[in-house]
């Protein structure tokens, strides 16, 4: 859309109100002398100057600069310290340069605030930053984005890059390095990922240890679908500046390298103009004419670069047609006074850019030549913005005023004439009718309301009656820019369009926010935890980061203190910092926040809530409270232990790098929450267990993204994350599995670790079986050669994923290999596949030179055939014979007899016409071409000849003994030819013709010929007639040569079984293995492992290179030869519990041909070579005082050896707080145990018990008792030899809540007139074996008479009083601040006592009447005086402090006390007021000076009906001695109207002893206000509970009911109280105040002090304080036989408990009645602790109750009785009805031990039998 734009004159002085004067008008333009401009290196920080930032202000007159905040282009590249900061400080304001390359330029937006009398003047300005080219001198990256090994990125979409180290980022000084990731950019680096890992949050840490706290970077996202080539990660390193020596900052960013095969270079996507280009219309309207560039006009895009971030760069040179320079000029719409060459789409979006039109006659085109630039620096094509100049239109509205229209931050303001006026030159003003239209309102931030009602249009006439208004929607834009469409009402020609600015002065009211997950912190006893931006940090949408505050409040922390440490000198941490209450985030940034713990050990997780406000740096701070947990975990003294689920092994394929996770390797600790802070570090590298043929093992490796380390130390972390990996052996190392293992340690966060842990790794070979190969003999001549085909050579995969490749290893000797036309060779270490062959030819030519002559040879070549798994190496012959291919041959012997050989095969039948053909042949070439028998000859040869010829056979085939052919027959047509026939289905005789084409000789099919070849002969006469006539009479010799084939099966035979020792190897011979072929050599015979041993291997040792790998396949011959050995390797194994006694395996044995397989048993001898071991699975857990059966499921001791050893577990180490019995079950359900150090495995349960056997005998653990939450005792176990097991047993005992809480500490509360004392443990401790301290509760039976007891409600922010029945815990006292005693009630004398009855409970058990005395020390009054009340005058409304305030009788220095009085409590009805004071309200504090000067006054309100009032004043003290202000006194003034005489009643505390009577006259006093006393009386409501009303005047046992005043005043009246003790319940009288004598009618008005703002009710309640008196003596109620003695902790003892002797007292609890021993045991101890030596001489009735008294019997002793004596005495030392109380017979006792026997000598006594001592 094309706007038409109008713009009125926009020059600076429209933007002043009309009351400013012209003289301000001049000072304000030169405010901004020049332009404002800052140059810095990239990444560097830079101090403003008033020569960057020229302001000329008047010092007298405030002026402020705001800094624009969501202004991303700032943000994201650079940022100013301060956004809000006055002009004197602009010296002390940096700029931060966050280290990007681009862009060199920065746009800082500013805005200069000046207010003076006259009003207030808003300036917009911007600050242009250079970047210069970085120049660092802390630290810099030291990375190429290339992707090799040392390289920071990422290879894959969402990978992760590698862990950031030293090698990516150079440190200058790394001894005073700090750096941290650049978390100040709110996200927006890095672009493309996120950074994990980085447990400080940006807290400045030490380079060294940043390095190593594995932080990475992870790529998450994409950008348009593409992804651009870097990334870069922000980071701010802190360093001592070697010019200064101070610490300084600098920024840099350290790129990342993303995934190449997807990325894209930056300057491959430039920025590209969207939409087409439009025409920008300009009218000029007058000198000041704006045309604001849009959107519509100049928009542009990019791929990796956010809109509002492009900036456009505006090109000065005219190009090819009129520059835009000669019309006018580019200006910000916010001052137009400010010429601008470069600005963002940003801007241009907020309508912050417009072209300034110069006054012109014509109309013309200018250009604006621009350049848009990416974030990376990238520049698009130039862009052409064309603008069309017109002149001045007389016909449109022409704007009148067109002002700056500021507004508040969601605020309104109206729009008037002032800000917005139009006029028509044509029109005269009052029949003006013009419209002002809104263009696009959508995209506002604001709204305008004609009458509150929104609209998008509005009239002249609106503006002019101050109808429009202007309000802001409350977000954090700068400006509101809007364009106004003004047109005559009811036509739509001469439109102008005109830019209102509005521009929002923002208001910094948004509190600061919390901006981590948690605010929690853990902390260690006696250590210190830095505060990091992890755990605390918050943000402000309106104010900067860094300059947020902190500050405790209260209730302060109790167990932590905030500390500030310099890092340079934390090493010389004293531990006597002094503690801070305040911090900025800019102080947790630098890291020198600490928290230190100062509590006492415990044993249990303590948790502390920190109560911090955040706020921030406005004139009235936006603040708000939050709350920081702080975990405090106890001392951890236990070492890491594996998880109960972990499998300590794992398996792993061969060749495969498998990962490790928490369920095979983890170990778990109570105090290392984090895994990060469970360590590992690797003992001993992976090794083979395997200890005879050990094997390379492996390595571990941790692997981050691309990164790829040893793992010599690692983190449970790591583990969890999957970052540890096993990387297997890359070698060859058989086909068996192996079992590797590594030792290593495992170390928690504060040092406790356990060593010598094993794991074991399960090295899995691949699950394949080997190949099957079939190949055979091939025979070729001398100098022949043949092609390796399938024929020959077959090898069949049983794994489909399987491809075997070959490699030759053994070179033939008589001939040559080819492979295609290459020479293969084995130095060439060339391998091909099988599936090669069907491509390229294998060939073998035999070299008939190497033969020498012979006739025959065999010739062989080696391949090594692999799968991965399995190496055979399979040998192939060749036999190279001149009897190869069947070729007959015809010679003539020594005694030319003609002799024919021909070949056949085992088996098989050949024909003998090529020998016939070969005779007849030979006769043809001996005989002469003239002859005329050559022609028959030559027929005779074709066999086409009809003459007679005959073959006779004269020597037939070999036979054997018995006459049978050995070899083989001649038949023709189906009849033998034999020499002797014996039937018709034999002859001797052939003809020619049948012996061409019928004769065949055919081999026995029965009869195996060896591997040798054999020979067969036959002689025949030949006889050839011719004509009758014989013309060939001649004997030849037919010689039958018969090849062996491989027809027989090998026999495989086992002979005996394998035996082999555990642990070690044994030969496999032809003893136990035979193999019987008759037709195949030995060396050509092979087996396959066809099943493999389970807990062993072969090995063959044929090779020395290879003698330790395993096999699978192996030559015959190398088991003849005694090379074959089992290995028995499993027995070594952890993940085994059974050692095995049998293993076996079956072999397949071929020859290529057939084969045959069999079972090879192989016996186990064990061996006793294992250690016993004892794992621990669980802690045993039991019940306090219980028993618990040890062994299964709690541990095991087992022994892998066979057969099973008896094993033996020793205690080395007993329990402390048990120990180890053997309970033997007797008959009638009886048991009989004895304590043991020893005992067998075979007694403690098994995870598989044996079926149907019953135990008479169990083991077991025997708690003491005692109030224990751990044991712990140490076993050895041993099966006789030198190798032991030896472990720690855990214990973990359950609490009975069987115990009272205790007072151990129980003092009294000491606290002065008004003052607050907070309960701590100094005063009330209490504690409990059974219970933590927030279950100790203290729960309220009687409240404080003298002041309150309040506890601080966190939610509420206050302190409540806590009323009868509510509680507190012991934990509310520990932390300090959370329970009080706040004294309110006035003190007349110097010492007053107060007290507060409670109960103790754990929510079980209770301890009742307990009490709190309270002494109220009133050491500085020296007068009655402290109700005082002061008449107000009944023709006044005031009344002046004077002589009436009772402070002048204190002879003290003011000036060296430093006394004042504060108005504690104000009046309701007046005020409280100083003479002279135009402040109408109450004043809070006053001198005394002022009081005798009789300017303090009080003033009565005029509105108030009721002229009776009351107010407290504080008398106090600045005590610099006490360092706390101190009260000296409280004054309860009472206003007392002179005219009003209703009678004021006055209540006082009464407190009495139990039993006691006391007279009411001093606690219920009326002032009947000069009437008589007996015109009053009181009618009793609700009578006392404990007690009687008395009238002495009427006698002495009359119970009254009613009394008059005057009864009262003269004290007739008593209260007794009936002795009895009490029962908590609080104790009062409801009382009616009567008048007797009425003066007026109507209910009786009155009023009670202190309170007389109002009259009071007649009813009141009067309350009684009792007291109770100890006066009941102590009393034995129960001594009896006592426990047995027995063994504790190894000493022979016993426990005093309340079963044998108990004493009881009415009114004392157990813990108040005590034991005095005046004569102490001769022959033992009386001890708190089994393990004491130290003698008590006094214990309570309480403590034999919980059991924590023991005798221990003297080692040594021959005595076999002992007696002590005692007083028995209570709290208030009552004792027993004879004074000292001395028992004086025998104290009782028994003696039972498995050992000692029972022997019992009365009740009081005790026997110790002499095999006890």
């Amino acid at each position: 859309m094309t706007l038409h734009l109008l713009l009125c004159s926009l020059i600076w002085s429209v933007f002043l109100p009309s009351t400013l004067s012209q003289e301000q008008n001049i000072y304000l333009n030169s405010l901004i002398t020049t332009q404002p401009e800052l140059t810095l290196p990239s990444g560097s920080v830079a101090n403003l100057s008033f020569a960057s930032l020229p302001i000329s202000y008047s010092p007298d007159e405030k002026c402020t600069v705001f800094v624009k905040q969501n202004d991303v282009n700032t943000k994201k590249f650079g940022q100013l310290s301060l956004t809000v900061f006055s002009c004197e400080e602009v010296s002390s304001v940096q700029f931060h340069h966050y280290g990007a390359r681009y862009p060199t330029q920065l746009h800082v937006k500013l805005r200069i605030q000046y207010e003076n009398r006259a009003g207030r003047i808003v300036l917009p300005t911007t600050l242009f930053v250079t970047v210069l080219s970085p120049q660092l001198s802390l630290a810099y990256p030291s990375v190429t984005v290339k992707s090799d090994s040392n390289s920071l990125g990422v290879s894959s979409i969402n990978g992760i890059s590698n862990v950031i180290s030293n090698q990516h980022v150079a440190v200058r000084d790394p001894s005073t390095c700090r750096i941290a990731i650049n978390y100040l950019l709110d996200g927006m680096f890095p672009e493309y990922g996120s950074i994990q890992g980085d447990k400080k949050g940006g807290t400045l840490t030490r380079c060294s240890d940043f390095f190593e706290s594995g932080i990475y970077y992870k790529h998450e996202r994409l950008k348009n679908n593409r992804v651009p080539k870097l990334d870069f990660i922000p980071f701010v390193v802190e360093g001592y500046s070697s010019q200064y020596g101070t610490p300084v900052l600098e920024y840099f960013m350290l790129p990342i390298a993303l995934p190449a095969k997807n990325s894209v270079d930056f300057d491959s996507d430039r920025p590209q103009r969207l939409g087409s280009a439009q025409i920008l219309e300009s009218q000029y309207q007058g000198d000041s004419s704006l045309v604001p560039i849009t959107e519509y006009t100049l928009a542009v895009s990019d791929v990796f670069t956010d809109p509002n971030e492009i900036v456009f760069k505006v090109e000065m040179d005219s190009g090819n047609g009129k520059h835009f320079s000669q019309f006018g000029r580019l200006v910000y719409t916010d001052n137009p006074g400010q010429e601008v060459t470069m600005f963002t789409q940003k801007d241009v979006k907020d309508l912050k850019i417009a072209f300034q039109q110069f006054d012109t006659s014509r109309t013309t085109i200018a250009h604006i030549y621009l350049r848009a630039i990416d974030s990376h620096g990238i520049a698009s094509e130039r862009l052409d913005l064309q603008i069309k100049i017109r002149p001045k239109n007389p016909f449109a509205p022409e704007l009148v005023t067109n002002n700056l229209l500021m507004v508040d931050e969601g605020k309104t303001v109206t729009l008037s004439n002032k800000y917005l006026s139009a006029k028509l030159a044509n029109l005269p003003a009052d029949k003006l009718r013009l419209d002002f239209r809104i263009v696009a309102p959508d995209q506002r931030s604001g709204n305008f309301y004609v009458d509150m009602r929104r609209r998008t249009d509005f009239t002249l006439t609106d503006i002019t009656n101050n109808a429009v208004q202007y309000i802001h929607g409350g977000d954090e834009s700068d400006s509101d820019n809007v364009v106004l469409e003004i047109v005559q009402a009811g036509t739509e020609e001469n439109k102008t369009l005109c830019l209102l600015r509005i521009l929002i002065k923002p208001s910094d009211d948004q509190r600061p926010y919390q901006n981590v997950d948690e605010l929690v912190v853990e902390i260690s006893h006696s250590k210190i935890a830095l505060l990091t931006l992890a755990q605390l940090q918050f943000a402000d949408a309106d104010s900067n980061w860094n300059q947020l505050a902190y500050k405790l409040r209260s209730p302060l922390p109790n167990l932590i203190t905030v500390i500030k440490i310099d890092p340079s000198k934390f090493s010389r941490l004293s531990g006597s910092e002094s503690p801070v209450e305040s911090w900025t985030q800019e102080d947790v940034f630098r890291g020198i926040v600490y928290l230190q713990f100062r509590g006492g050990s415990s044993e249990i997780e303590r948790s502390e809530n920190v109560r911090i406000s955040v706020q921030d740096r406005n004139a009235i701070p936006n603040s708000d409270t939050f709350q920081l947990l702080v975990k405090i975990i106890p001392k951890d003294e236990n070492p890491p232990r594996p998880a109960s689920d972990c499998l300590m092994y794992m398996d792993v394929i061969d060749y495969t790098k498998t990962g490790f996770t928490k369920y095979m390797l983890s170990y778990t600790d109570e105090g290392s929450r984090d895994p990060a802070d469970i360590q590992y570090e690797v003992l001993q590298k992976p090794y083979d267990t395997n200890t005879l043929n050990p094997l390379k093992a492996g390595s571990l490796i941790l692997q981050r993204g691309d990164r790829i380390e040893t793992a010599q130390k690692f983190t449970q972390f790591d583990i969890d994350s999957g970052f540890l990996k096993f990387v297997p052996p890359s070698s060859e190392r058989g086909v068996t599995t192996r079992y590797i293992e590594f030792g290593f340690k495992v170390q928690d966060r504060y040092g406790n670790y356990v060593s010598n842990q094993v794991f074991s790794i399960n090295l899995q070979a691949f699950d394949r079986q080997p190949p099957q190969i079939f190949t055979g003999n091939k025979r070729i001549l001398p100098g022949g050669e043949f092609r390796v085909d399938e024929k020959f050579l077959h090898i069949y995969s049983v794994d489909p994923n399987s491809k075997p490749k070959i490699e030759l290893i053994s070179e033939p000797s008589l001939g040559i290999l080819y492979l295609d036309r290459d020479e293969l060779k084995t130095s060439l270490n060339r391998v091909f596949f099988i599936d090669d062959l069907k491509i390229q030819e294998l060939r073998y030519r035999n070299n008939i030179e190497a033969l020498n002559g012979d006739d025959e040879a065999e010739d062989s070549f080696t391949l090594s055939i692999n799968d991965g798994v399995n190496v055979l190496n399979i040998d192939l012959f060749v036999t190279i014979s001149r009897m190869g291919q069947f070729v007959t041959d015809v010679y003539r012997q020594d005694n030319s007899q003609v002799a024919i050989n021909i070949y056949v095969a085992e088996n098989k039948v050949t024909n003998i016409n090529n020998a016939v053909h070969k005779y007849f042949q030979s006769v043809l070439n001996m005989t002469s071409r003239t002859s005329s028998f050559r022609n028959t000859l030559e027929k005779l040869v074709l066999g086409s000849s009809n003459q007679k010829c005959y073959l006779k056979m004269t020597r037939g085939p070999k036979t054997g003994p018995t006459g049978e052919n050995l070899y083989g027959q001649l038949k023709v047509n189906f009849k033998s030819i034999r020499t002797n026939p014996v039937d018709s289905t034999q002859s001797n005789v052939l003809s020619c013709n049948d012996a061409v084409q019928n004769a065949l000789y055919q081999t026995h099919n029965h009869l195996e010929i060896g591997v040798q070849p054999k020979t067969d002969e036959m002689e025949f006469d030949v006889s050839l007639y011719d004509r009758g006539d014989i013309k060939i009479d001649q004997k030849f010799i037919l010689r039958v040569y018969i090849l062996p084939v491989d027809s027989e099966e090998p026999r495989l035979a086992i002979l005996s079984d394998v035996t082999v020792l555990e642990g070690k190897k044994t030969r496999i011979g032809n003893d136990i293995l035979r193999i019987d072929d008759g037709d195949t050599p030995k060396n050509k015979l092979f087996c396959f492992v066809n099943r493999k041993p389970e807990f062993g291997y072969l090995i063959d040792q044929s090779n020395s290179a290879t003698s330790d790998i395993p096999i699978s396949a192996f030559k015959y011959s190398s088991l003849v030869s005694d090379k074959i050995h089992y290995v028995q390797s499993l027995h070594t194994h952890r993940i085994k519990t059974v050692e095995p006694e049998h293993d076996k395996f079956k072999l397949l044995c071929t020859d290529f041909q057939k084969s045959s397989s069999a079972d090879v048993i192989i016996k186990v001898e064990p061996q006793s070579d294992e250690p016993p071991v004892l794992e621990v699975k669980m802690p045993l857990s039991l019940n306090e005082g219980g028993s618990i059966k040890l062994g299964y499921p709690y541990f095991a001791a087992t022994d892998k050896d066979l057969p099973r050893e008896n094993l033996t577990l020793n205690v080395i180490v007993q329990p402390r707080y048990g120990y180890i019995k053997l309970e033997k079950m007797l008959p009638n359900d009886r048991a009989q145990s004895k304590i043991i150090e020893s005992f067998s495995a075979s007694l403690i349960e098994q995870m598989n018990p044996t079926p149907g056997v019953i135990r008479t005998e169990r083991v077991l653990y025997q708690h003491d008792g005692s109030e224990n939450f751990k044991d712990s005792f140490r076993i050895q176990v041993t099966d006789g030899g030198p190798k032991t097991a030896i472990d720690e047993i855990p214990i973990v005992i359950t609490p009975l809540d069987d115990e009272k809480p205790r007072l151990i500490t129980h003092n009294d509360l000491i606290v002065k007139p008004g003052d607050v004392r907070y309960l701590t443990t100094n005063t009330l401790d209490a504690v409990d074996e059974d219970s933590s301290e927030e279950k100790i509760t203290y729960i309220i039976k009687r409240v404080p008479m003298q002041g309150n007891i309040e506890k601080w409600d966190a939610g509420a922010e206050i302190y409540k009083t806590l009323r009868l029945g509510e509680s507190f815990t012991q934990l509310d006292i520990e932390l300090q601040h959370v329970v009080r005693y706040s004294q309110t009630a006035p003190i007349s004398k110097e010492q007053v006592n107060d007290e507060m009855a409670f109960d103790i409970t754990d929510g079980l058990n209770t301890r009742y009447g307990q009490l709190l005395r309270i002494k109220i020390q009133n050491k500085d009054f020296l007068g009655e005086k402290i109700l005082k009340t002061i008449l107000l005058p009944s023709t006044m409304n005031s009344t002046v402090f004077g002589d009436d305030m009772p402070v002048m009788d204190l002879d003290l220095d003011e000036k060296k006390r430093q006394l004042y009085f504060r108005l504690s409590v104000p009046p309701v009805n007046g005020i409280l007021t100083q003479s002279g004071s135009r402040f109408k309200g109450n004043i809070n504090t006053f001198s005394r000076d002022q009081v005798r000067t009789q300017q303090i006054y009080y003033e009565h309100s005029p509105i108030k009906s009721v002229r009776m009032d009351c107010m407290n004043i504080e008398l106090l003290e600045d005590s610099k001695a006490l360092g706390q202000t101190v009260l000296i006194r409280l004054f309860q003034i009472v206003i007392i109207d002179e005219a009003d005489e209703s009678p004021i009643l006055t209540l006082k505390n009464m407190t009495i002893l139990e039993g006691q009577e006391k007279a009411l006259s001093d606690f219920i006093i009326v002032d009947t206000r000069n009437r008589p006393a007996r015109d009053f009386s009181f009618m009793v409501n609700v009578s006392p509970m404990s007690g009687v009303l008395r009238n002495r005047n009427i006698g002495a046992n009359t119970r009254v009911g009613d009394f008059s005043y005057e009864d009262l005043s003269q004290g007739y009246i008593v209260y007794i109280h009936n002795g009895k003790e009490p029962n908590g319940i609080p104790e009062s009288i409801n009382l009616k105040l009567i008048e007797t004598n009425p003066k007026s009618a109507g209910a009786l008005r009155f009023y009670q002090l202190p309170n007389v703002t109002k009259p009071g009710s007649p009813y009141f309640k009067f309350d009684i304080t009792v007291l109770p008196v100890d006066d009941e003596k102590p009393k034995m109620k129960y001594s009896g036989p006592t426990k047995n003695i027995h063994y504790i902790n190894g000493r022979p003892g016993l426990m005093l408990s309340s079963e044998y002797i108990l004493a009881t007292d009415e009114d004392t609890d157990d813990d108040g009645i005590f034991y005095e021993i005046t004569r102490p045991p001769l022959n033992g101890i009386l001890t708190t602790s089994p393990n004491s030596h130290r003698p008590v001489s006094n214990f309570s009735q309480e403590d034999i109750n919980q059991k924590r008294i023991y005798y221990l019997l003297q080692m040594g002793t021959s005595e076999w009785s002992d007696s002590f004596e005692y007083n028995l005495a209570d709290r208030d030392r009552s004792v027993e009805d004879k004074g000292r109380w001395v028992r004086d017979e025998k104290w009782p006792g028994a003696l039972m031990n498995v050992d000692c026997g029972i022997k019992t000598h009365g009740a009081l006594f005790i026997e110790i039998p002499a095999n006890c001592i």
